[in-house]
Protein backbone atom coordinates (compact mmCIF):
# COMPACT_ATOMS: atom_id res chain seq x y z
CA UNK A 1 0.00 0.00 0.00
CA UNK A 2 1.63 3.41 -1.15
CA UNK A 3 2.17 6.45 1.55
CA UNK A 4 -1.13 7.86 -0.32
CA UNK A 5 -3.32 5.31 0.50
CA UNK A 6 -2.61 4.80 4.14
CA UNK A 7 -3.16 8.25 5.07
CA UNK A 8 -6.58 8.12 2.84
CA UNK A 9 -7.24 4.87 4.55
CA UNK A 10 -6.42 6.53 8.52
CA UNK A 11 -8.23 9.28 7.39
CA UNK A 12 -11.49 6.89 6.10
CA UNK A 13 -10.80 4.84 10.09
CA UNK A 14 -10.99 7.98 11.68
CA UNK A 15 -13.72 9.14 9.63
CA UNK A 16 -15.94 6.30 10.06
CA UNK A 17 -15.58 5.48 13.52
CA UNK A 18 -16.53 8.91 14.66
CA UNK A 19 -18.98 9.16 12.17
CA UNK A 20 -20.88 6.07 13.57
CA UNK A 21 -20.01 7.10 17.09
CA UNK A 22 -21.62 9.76 16.83
CA UNK A 23 -24.87 8.61 14.66
CA UNK A 24 -25.10 5.59 16.45
CA UNK A 25 -24.10 6.22 20.43
CA UNK A 26 -23.52 10.91 20.48
CA UNK A 27 -24.55 10.73 24.19
CA UNK A 28 -21.96 7.87 24.69
CA UNK A 29 -19.74 9.73 22.50
CA UNK A 30 -19.58 13.06 23.84
CA UNK A 31 -19.26 11.83 27.15
CA UNK A 32 -15.66 10.53 26.99
CA UNK A 33 -15.06 14.46 26.34
CA UNK A 34 -16.51 15.29 29.50
CA UNK A 35 -19.54 16.60 27.74
CA UNK A 36 -22.89 15.98 28.88
CA UNK A 37 -26.13 16.33 26.60
CA UNK A 38 -29.15 17.72 27.60
CA UNK A 39 -32.06 15.46 26.72
CA UNK A 40 -33.12 17.42 23.71
CA UNK A 41 -34.60 15.64 20.80
CA UNK A 42 -33.53 18.53 18.83
CA UNK A 43 -30.24 18.81 19.51
CA UNK A 44 -29.42 15.07 19.80
CA UNK A 45 -30.56 14.97 16.16
CA UNK A 46 -28.95 17.46 15.05
CA UNK A 47 -25.37 15.55 16.02
CA UNK A 48 -26.50 12.33 14.40
CA UNK A 49 -26.83 14.43 11.01
CA UNK A 50 -23.54 15.80 11.63
CA UNK A 51 -22.47 12.22 12.53
CA UNK A 52 -23.36 10.85 9.35
CA UNK A 53 -22.17 13.37 6.77
CA UNK A 54 -18.85 12.09 8.63
CA UNK A 55 -19.88 8.69 8.11
CA UNK A 56 -20.18 9.46 4.60
CA UNK A 57 -17.56 11.37 3.63
CA UNK A 58 -15.51 8.36 5.30
CA UNK A 59 -17.21 6.05 2.65
CA UNK A 60 -16.22 8.47 0.11
CA UNK A 61 -12.58 8.12 1.69
CA UNK A 62 -12.63 4.58 0.76
CA UNK A 63 -13.64 4.73 -2.56
CA UNK A 64 -10.46 7.30 -3.34
CA UNK A 65 -8.74 4.30 -2.12
CA UNK A 66 -10.51 1.64 -4.42
CA UNK A 67 -11.18 3.35 -7.23
CA UNK A 68 -7.85 5.40 -8.35
CA UNK A 69 -10.03 8.21 -10.33
CA UNK A 70 -11.26 9.34 -6.88
CA UNK A 71 -7.83 9.05 -5.26
CA UNK A 72 -6.84 13.23 -5.76
CA UNK A 73 -10.36 14.52 -4.74
CA UNK A 74 -10.32 12.01 -1.80
CA UNK A 75 -7.32 13.43 -0.78
CA UNK A 76 -8.69 16.64 -1.58
CA UNK A 77 -11.41 16.46 0.72
CA UNK A 78 -9.41 15.05 3.63
CA UNK A 79 -7.12 18.03 3.53
CA UNK A 80 -9.75 20.30 3.56
CA UNK A 81 -12.29 18.71 6.25
CA UNK A 82 -9.42 17.69 8.74
CA UNK A 83 -7.68 20.86 8.48
CA UNK A 84 -10.96 22.66 9.07
CA UNK A 85 -11.61 20.44 12.09
CA UNK A 86 -7.68 21.33 13.21
CA UNK A 87 -8.33 25.48 12.65
CA UNK A 88 -11.82 25.16 14.41
CA UNK A 89 -9.88 23.58 17.35
CA UNK A 90 -7.42 26.76 17.58
CA UNK A 91 -9.89 29.15 17.22
CA UNK A 92 -11.97 27.52 19.88
CA UNK A 93 -9.04 27.90 21.96
CA UNK A 94 -8.87 31.36 21.14
CA UNK A 95 -12.43 32.14 21.46
CA UNK A 96 -13.60 30.00 24.45
CA UNK A 97 -9.72 28.55 26.31
CA UNK A 98 -8.78 25.16 27.01
CA UNK A 99 -11.20 22.46 27.56
CA UNK A 100 -11.03 20.12 30.29
CA UNK A 101 -11.13 17.16 27.90
CA UNK A 102 -10.24 16.54 24.42
CA UNK A 103 -9.86 13.56 22.34
CA UNK A 104 -9.65 13.85 18.18
CA UNK A 105 -7.75 17.84 17.64
CA UNK A 106 -4.62 16.11 17.30
CA UNK A 107 -5.67 13.46 15.06
CA UNK A 108 -7.54 15.85 12.77
CA UNK A 109 -4.58 18.03 12.31
CA UNK A 110 -2.42 15.19 11.56
CA UNK A 111 -4.61 13.57 8.92
CA UNK A 112 -5.04 16.65 7.52
CA UNK A 113 -1.75 17.80 6.91
CA UNK A 114 -0.70 14.31 5.70
CA UNK A 115 -3.52 14.54 2.84
CA UNK A 116 -2.43 17.63 2.11
CA UNK A 117 0.91 16.93 1.64
CA UNK A 118 0.03 13.70 -0.46
CA UNK A 119 -2.29 16.13 -2.78
CA UNK A 120 0.98 18.10 -3.31
CA UNK A 121 2.75 14.83 -3.89
CA UNK A 122 5.29 15.33 -0.93
CA UNK A 123 6.00 11.65 -0.09
CA UNK A 124 8.13 12.35 3.25
CA UNK A 125 5.21 13.45 4.95
CA UNK A 126 6.11 12.40 8.23
CA UNK A 127 8.61 15.46 8.61
CA UNK A 128 5.73 17.95 8.80
CA UNK A 129 2.74 16.29 9.58
CA UNK A 130 2.35 16.69 14.00
CA UNK A 131 0.56 13.30 13.99
CA UNK A 132 3.35 11.08 12.74
CA UNK A 133 5.70 13.91 14.47
CA UNK A 134 4.88 11.48 17.76
CA UNK A 135 6.29 8.27 15.20
CA UNK A 136 10.05 10.73 14.76
CA UNK A 137 9.76 11.13 18.56
CA UNK A 138 9.90 7.30 19.73
CA UNK A 139 12.24 6.64 16.71
CA UNK A 140 14.76 9.52 18.12
CA UNK A 141 14.43 7.67 21.47
CA UNK A 142 14.87 4.13 20.03
CA UNK A 143 17.85 5.16 17.29
CA UNK A 144 20.00 7.73 18.72
CA UNK A 145 21.91 7.85 15.45
CA UNK A 146 18.85 8.90 13.86
CA UNK A 147 16.84 12.33 13.59
CA UNK A 148 13.76 13.18 12.11
CA UNK A 149 15.40 15.31 9.77
CA UNK A 150 17.14 12.78 8.17
CA UNK A 151 16.06 12.82 4.65
CA UNK A 152 16.06 9.19 3.84
CA UNK A 153 16.07 7.40 6.84
CA UNK A 154 14.68 3.83 6.16
CA UNK A 155 10.97 3.36 6.17
CA UNK A 156 10.93 0.62 8.64
CA UNK A 157 12.11 2.41 11.48
CA UNK A 158 9.99 1.92 14.30
CA UNK A 159 11.51 1.22 17.99
CA UNK A 160 11.66 -2.34 17.26
CA UNK A 161 13.56 -2.34 14.07
CA UNK A 162 15.95 -0.13 15.06
CA UNK A 163 17.40 -1.90 17.84
CA UNK A 164 20.50 -2.77 15.36
CA UNK A 165 21.45 0.33 14.39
Amino acid sequence: MTLTKTALALSAVTALGIGAAVLFAPVEFYAMSAVALPDDVNLIGDIRAFGGGVLAFGLFLCLGIMRPWLTQPALIAAATIYAGFGLARVWALAVDGIPTASFFGGASAGTGDCCALHCCGIEDAHLASPLLFVHDLFTLAACPKTTPHTPRRPANCWPAACAGT
